[in-house]
Order: C-alpha cells, then structure tokens, then sequence
C-alpha cells in the first residue's frame, strides 16, 4: 500500500472520528454556520497537507495534474468513509435523525419568515412548497444526493487546490535528465 493511500485512508478515518464527535456532542451541531465552516477549512487543510506530503516524497516537485489526481484521490478515499458513516449513523446508529433534522430545517424556516413579517396565510403556503422538498434533502436519498453533488464540486475545487499545491522543477533542472 502506498503512502498516498494509507494517509488517505486515515484522513477518511480521521473525518469520520470527527463527525461522530460531533453527533455525539450535539446531533445538531454540524448544521450550525460556523461550525460548517469550521469543517470545510479543516477539510481543505488535511487535503492540501497530504497533497503536500506527496509532494515531497517526489522530490519536492508535483506538476498540475498529478497533484489534481492525489487530491481526487484523498477526497473518494475520505469520501467513502464519510459515505459508510452518514449510511451507518442514518440507518443504525439513530434511525430518527433523519426526522430530527427535517423537524428542525422546518423549524428554523418558520422562524425566519416570522421575523420578515410574513402573514401567516403566506407562511402556511410557503411551508406546504417546502416541506417536499425538506423532506428529500433530509432523507438519506437526498444526502447521498448532495454527497454526489459535493463530489462534483470537490473534484473543481480540487483544480483550484492543484495549483496551491504544485511545484513545478525549475526549466534548468528539468533540462539536466533529459541529455
């Protein structure tokens, strides 16, 4: 096994073991802004430190699309793992959950449209187009969904972190192997 792939499998490990800590801490506490973007920022740090590693264990040069490529490969390794806990905490660890944050996501709704001063009349029919929808981004159907969908943005966001990450050999060096 390479070092690429052990140190993303514990990346996986790791973002799972920090998810889990905040389930158990407060099941809600994940969906809070600050806290999401907490989370975001660690991620992109553990991705660009690994990618970094593998830098370095080449020489301390990566070129744009191999650095893209160790980045892809970090996030569907972590990402599996993500993947295996949000099915396990959804569908064994607390089945309820799913309601939870539906019940809450409601919740927080109503009380933005009351502090706009929405006529109850308007809320009611907001709430009726609404909760179809929160109800499949609440489901486990819906959140495989936007894991999918945060693939895809993760995979153009990892072009944006390749060219962070890149170090390309200086043209006399690169010169001196080739003659």
């Amino acid at each position: 096994m390479t070092p690429l792939i052990k140190e993303s499998i514990l990346y996986g490990l790791a973002w799972v073991a920090l998810s889990a800590g905040l389930y158990f801490i407060d099941p809600l506490l994940t969906q809070k802004p600050g806290v999401g973007f907490g989370i975001f920022a660690l991620n992109v740090a553990g991705m660009i430190w690994i990618a970094i590693r593998e830098r370095q264990r080449r020489g301390g040069y990566i070129s744009y699309w191999p650095a893209w490529r160790v980045l892809t490969t970090v996030s569907l390794i972590a990402g599996g793992f993500s993947l295996l806990w949000t099915v396990l905490l959804f569908q064994v660890i607390d089945p309820d959950y799913q309601q939870m944050l539906y019940d809450t996501a409601i919740e927080q709704q109503l009380i933005e449209m009351e502090e706009q001063g929405i006529s109850d009349a308007q809320i009611e029919q907001s709430m009726e187009l609404m909760e179809g929808m929160m109800q499949f981004f609440t489901s486990m159907g819906g959140i495989v969904l936007m894991m999918i969908l945060g693939l895809g943005v993760g995979l153009l966001l990892n072009m944006l972190w390749a060219l962070i990450v890149r170090r390309e050999k200086p043209f006399n060096e690169a010169l001196d192997g080739d003659f």
